[in-house]
């Protein structure tokens, strides 16, 4: 009852006060149980953060149960070749292993009709002496110092580029998950 009153009093008041915008919902972190969707009808997209190397089980998991549209609001992949010294949640071996993440997770996730969009978190790598909880993260498509991972940045068009195709089944997904190494951070 509180997570439901949570979600939906908020919801009411603003769309009582802007009916015509959307609500992407609360953004989880993750569902570790049902009890947290409590309040879901009130969202007109369900929207979570998601850190693994594909979506697709979790968009599958909360479209099926709620119906709706899942949005993911966070993901990224991190490598150690440049940059900082910490590859954040999710580490793989290299920049452009980073733009086959990116492919194998956008991908992955399009293929499920619940899927409407995802956020790569963040442009720019974190402060080198770490943002206020410490994370001091190489996960950016810019360096602290404004410059380009081009081989990810590569990889990202490449995708965007074609994604749609892989959606809609004109074209075979990309099926080569990247090499992980594990997760180097705080």
């Amino acid at each position: 009852m509180m997570i439901k009153a949570y979600v939906e009093i908020p919801s009411v008041a603003c769309k009582r006060v802007d009916p015509h915008h959307m609500n992407l919902g609360m953004r989880y972190a993750y569902i570790a149980n049902e009890n947290l969707l409590a309040g879901y009808e009130n969202f007109d997209v369900f929207s979570i953060n998601c850190y693994k190397i594909t979506p697709y089980e979790d968009i599958e998991q909360i479209g099926k149960i709620t119906g709706m549209p899942v949005m993911i609001g966070e993901f990224h992949h991190g490598a150690l070749d440049r940059g900082l010294p910490a590859t954040g949640i999710r580490g793989v071996t290299s920049q452009q292993e980073r733009g086959k993440a990116y492919r194998y997770y956008m991908e992955t996730a399009a293929i499920s009709k619940y899927f409407v969009g995802a956020h790569h978190f963040t442009l720019n790598d974190q402060a080198a002496l770490g943002r206020f909880d410490g994370e001091n993260f190489q996960i950016g498509c810019v360096d602290i110092c404004q410059r380009p991972y081009h081989e990810f940045i590569e990889g990202i068009m490449q995708t965007n580029r074609i994604l749609y195709e892989a959606a809609d089944g004109r074209r075979a997904n990309y099926d080569q998950p990247p090499k992980e190494i594990p997760r180097v951070g705080f």
